[in-house]
Order: structure tokens, then sequence, then C-alpha cells
């Protein structure tokens, strides 16, 4: 048989029309009409974008999730002011003293309408969540503990509330002068009245401690002389946990450096004699005007 002319078509051994030749060339490219046939991009796709409030995304490696950033403290717009209501009871008035755990104000309670002492509880950034809220447990139940000591150089705890996720502790108000005060203006106490306050700090250190509740912070600021010659400790219920070493970072140690025992020094473990160590020292500044 002649040969197939290019182009045209070849005989179809079976019975039937002829099958038509395929045309020499390369294919031809498919049309945007077909997005079907187009290639496939290079590369794995791009992962998405987390969302707020996800969990930490797990270590690439197959380890835990990584942890998050600590949640930062309360800010000063969220911290007490001239004017807030705390426990829609007690009006803070005047900021009456400062420390490294808070603020204390002197407020007013308005259901009995008495002027009182309220102390609002700040604790240093940078803690972890559940330290947060370990050290805020352990303010409440020391606050509670501390209302229930009944003794005349003890400071009166009349409330404890929760506003704004921080507990408040509501205090008797003393018209008073803090020993550090009076040190600072007045120099160094006589001996004999000295030894007063140290018997009446010893009084209550006692009874503190048979309720379990330790103080953790005996210092000439926390020792009130009120003008009728009453000798008080006052700062009962802010958080001192035994633990104080690994909840903060390394080298730091919640307190009065001057006034903090040995033991709490290098984040050993403390309890009734570190109140007595503080209290010696805070007698010796007393007499000496100055702490050892």
């Amino acid at each position: 048989p002649a040969a197939p002319v290019s182009g045209g078509f070849a005989a179809n051994p079976i019975s039937g029309p002829p099958a038509p030749r395929s045309v020499s060339g390369p294919p031809a490219a498919p049309t945007s009409a077909h997005p079907a046939h187009t290639a496939p991009t290079s590369g794995p796709p791009a992962p998405a974008s987390p969302v707020a409030g996800d969990p930490a995304p797990s270590s690439p490696f197959g380890g835990p999730p990584a942890p998050r950033a600590p949640i930062p403290g309360p800010t000063p717009a969220q911290r007490g002011a001239p004017g807030t209501v705390v426990g829609g009871r007690y009006a803070l008035r005047t900021a009456i003293g400062h420390g490294g755990m808070g603020t204390v104000w002197r407020a007013t309670d308005t259901v009995l309408r008495r002027d009182v002492a309220v102390k609002e509880v700040v604790l240093p950034p940078g803690l972890a969540p559940v330290d947060r809220d370990s050290m805020y447990q352990r303010t409440l139940r020391e606050a509670r503990a501390a209302a229930a000591l009944s003794h005349p150089a003890v400071v009166q705890v009349y409330d404890v509330v929760t506003d704004g996720g921080r507990p408040w502790i509501v205090m008797e108000l003393l018209q008073s002068r803090s020993l550090a005060e009076m040190i600072v203006e007045d120099g160094p106490l006589a001996p004999r009245a000295v030894a007063k306050i140290g018997i009446a700090l010893l009084g209550a250190l006692e009874v503190a401690h048979a309720a379990g509740v330790l103080h953790r912070d005996v210092k000439p600021a926390n020792v009130l002389i009120s003008s009728d010659g009453r000798c008080v400790l006052t700062d009962f219920g802010v958080a001192r946990m035994p633990t104080d070493a690994e909840l903060t970072s390394p080298g730091m140690v919640l307190g009065s450096p001057h006034f903090i025992s040995p033991e709490r020094a290098v984040g050993s473990s403390f309890g009734a004699p570190s109140d007595l160590f503080s209290r010696g020292v805070t007698l010796y500044t007393a007499v000496e005007g100055r702490p050892p």
C-alpha cells in the first residue's frame, strides 16, 4: 500500500472509518480557560497566623509548648486612686503609706460611716500567673487568720475583700506615727522606751505565732506608736510565702534587706525565729538610730 501522506489518515486495520493521524509538533499549552491544568505553586503552604488567645505553639522538635511571657501586674490606671470604691463599700481618700507590697489608704466605710485603713496589695512585676494567684490566695488566708488575733499590740483587721482580681485588707485606722518616722524626726529613742516597745512586739508575735501566722516583715516602718502611747505591730496579712526564693528571680528576696533574717537572705526555710530576729534589729535601730 502507498505510504500515507503527512497529515492524512492511516487505514484502520479494523473495519470502520480510518483513525485520525496525529500531527507532529509539541502539544499546545493549556489556556487560562482551564485553571485545573495549571502547575501547582512550589513549596509547602504558608502556616496560618496565630489567633490571639490560642495556646502557645509547640516546639518544631516535638517538645512541650513554649512558655508564654509572665502576665504583668496592674498598670497605674488599674491601681487605687482617691475616690475609688473598693468592694462597693470602702471609698479611698488619701494614701498614707507605701511599701514594697502595696499602698495603705485612708478610707471611709460607707456602711458603718467610720474611717478605716485599706491596704492595697500589689505584687512585684514579672511573676508568672500561677505564682501570682498563689500569693493572692496566701494573702487572703493570712489576712483572715490575722483578723482572728486579739491583742492590744496587733492591729485589728476588719475585713478582706477582693476587687479587680486583687485582695484588699481593711484595718483599723490609728492616729499614730511609725517608729521609723520617730527615729528620723526625733532621733534615737531612750532605752527604757525601746524596752517597752520590745515587750509589746514580743506579745504580738507570740499571739500570732501561736495562731500559725508569720509576720515576715517586722521593721520600724511597721511598728506604730499611737497618740495614747499604744504600740501596734501592723501589716499582717501581706503575702510573705516561705518559698519566696522560688517565686522570684534568682537573688531577689521580698522584704526589707536591713531587717530580714540571714536564713531569709539566702533563700532558706524560715519560721517564727525569723520574726524574732527582725524584732531584735528593729529595737537596735530604735536605740542607735540606724540598723546594724
